[in-house]
Order: structure tokens, then sequence, then C-alpha cells
């Protein structure tokens, strides 16, 4: 489940920052140099009201998911981390 959530706010969280850069016009100042001036307010963009939620759910997200990894190492003491790794699993 927690691996589902993470998926889909990746690539939501990836969207949406692409969805503000380009309504934004960051891409033609960053990338070819443009002499546009950028918004000097963001929060008035709803995709990047939208970022900034799912920012704020995918933090936590990342926190459980790794608590979980780090749970299922230690606890019940499965090598979870060598079968993920790289290399050999025995």
């Amino acid at each position: 489940m927690t691996r589902w959530g993470l998926f889909f706010l990746v690539t939501s969280v990836v969207l949406t920052g692409l969805a503000t850069s380009f309504g934004t016009g960051l891409f033609p100042v960053a990338y070819s140099g443009a002499a546009q001036i950028l918004p000097t307010e963001l929060t008035n963009f709803p995709s990047r009201v939208a970022l900034g939620c799912m920012v704020l759910l995918l933090a936590p997200l990342i926190a459980l998911h790794t608590k979980a990894a780090v749970y299922h190492q230690f606890v019940p003491k499965g090598a979870l981390m060598r079968r993920m790794w790289f290399g050999k699993r025995s």
C-alpha cells in the first residue's frame, strides 16, 4: 500500500512541478536564457498549491516507508536490505 502511494505521489509531484514550471514560464528562463521576468508570488497558481499539498503528503509517506524497511530488517530479522541490494541474493 505504501509503495503504490509513493509511486502515485512521486509521479504527481513531478507532473505538477512540470505544470508549475510551464505555467510560470520557468523553462524559457532556465534553459534558453530568455529575459522573461518570473512572477514574484507563486501561490496564486493552482498547480503550485497542488504541488505543495502533494509534497506535504509525500514527506510522511517516505518516513513511513523508511520506518517499515528498518522494522522488517531488524525485528523479524528477514535480511530485507540484503535481498533488495545488488549482488547475490542468498
